[in-house]
């Protein structure tokens, strides 16, 4: 009579074989989740120092007049506005605001477009602003006379 007990060398190297299998795919799904949620977490860092540019956008032109802003070249925006005097401009892959003389960046972030155009005979302004990453839609603003 045979007895046997356990598993032959075959059925063992077969079973880890499987195991390895299984557990590396386990592995590689896992990395792929986390690599995704940290790309997902650097968009949403991105959109938000772009909101932040757009905020500042915003604020400098409620109530601005036509009188109070000039655009010298496409990647300049001049805002006169209560005796103070706000520059936006793009400096290489930085977005710099200027007031009054003293010049603040704006983001961290480098960003690749920074566009302004000013069409006078219809009070519209718009904004273009991207990054490597994120790219916005053109804002436009009514400028009043």
């Amino acid at each position: 009579m045979k007895y046997s007990a356990g598993f032959t060398l075959l059925e063992a190297i077969l079973y880890l074989a499987l195991f390895s299998v299984i557990l590396s795919g386990g592995l590689l799904s896992a990395y792929h989740i986390l690599d995704s949620q940290s790309n997902l977490q650097q968009q949403a860092t991105d959109w938000q120092e772009l909101q932040f540019i757009l905020g500042q956008l915003d604020w400098l032109l409620t109530d601005a007049r036509e009188s109070d802003i000039q655009v010298p070249n496409e990647t300049t925006l001049r805002i006169a506005k209560n005796s103070d005097t706000f520059i936006f401009s793009l400096d290489g892959e930085t977005a710099q605001l200027k007031i009054d003389g003293v010049l603040y960046r704006l983001s961290s972030l480098p960003i690749t477009t920074f566009l302004f155009n000013y069409d006078p005979s219809n009070n519209l302004l718009s904004v273009s602003l991207a990054s490597n990453t994120i790219n916005l839609p053109s804002r436009t603003y009514y400028v009043r006379n």
